[in-house]
């Protein structure tokens, strides 16, 4: 009789599910309105700060404007640069600044760098040969500001593309 509720006890939690992390706002005021591929979100009275934890290498967004669902399948994940394929420094920068890039796929890597207000300011290539390359990029000429430079890798036949973005701060 302990056997068989006990086997029926292994069978009722491997069928049920436990829970689930989605995407939800609270709001006081706002709502919805989704056709087809789009959505808009709207909201009355939210912080412009937008305060973030990391856990589990997941990014979770405890406030703030609404945030898109960013939830990231295998495959998305396999075209991003990691954290240890990309390391950009001095940051923040007075001027020059060094992009290693460290990854084993090869291609052209592609280089663009953006204003705060998205415009290109400069943009090179580099090519790849699955060991680590450095890139020097000089702000100097650049106000003081936020930048954004994007990092592409178009690949030679029988590799992955990757491409990431990432924050610069001239000060």
């Amino acid at each position: 009789m302990k056997t068989l509720a006990l086997m029926a006890s292994i069978l009722i939690a491997i069928s049920v599910r436990s829970q689930s992390i989605s995407s939800n706002t609270l709001n006081s005021s706002g709502n919805s309105y989704s056709q087809g591929y789009y959505n808009i979100d709207w909201s009355v009275g939210e912080l412009s700060l937008v305060n973030t934890m990391e856990s589990m290498g997941q990014m979770i967004v405890t406030n703030g404007f609404l945030q898109p669902n960013l939830s990231a399948t295998d495959q998305d994940q396999k075209h991003r640069f990691t954290a240890s394929e990309i390391r950009i420094m001095p940051n923040p920068t007075r001027g020059k600044i060094e992009v290693n890039v460290a990854t084993a796929e090869q291609g052209t890597l592609y280089f663009f760098v953006y204003d705060a207000r998205g415009r290109a300011i400069m943009n090179d290539k580099l090519l790849s040969a699955g060991i680590m390359v450095s890139k020097f990029i000089d702000l100097t000429a650049f106000p003081a500001s936020t930048y954004l430079v994007r990092i592409e890798l178009i690949p030679s036949p029988g590799f992955t593309a990757k491409s990431g973005s990432y924050k610069i701060i001239k000060l």
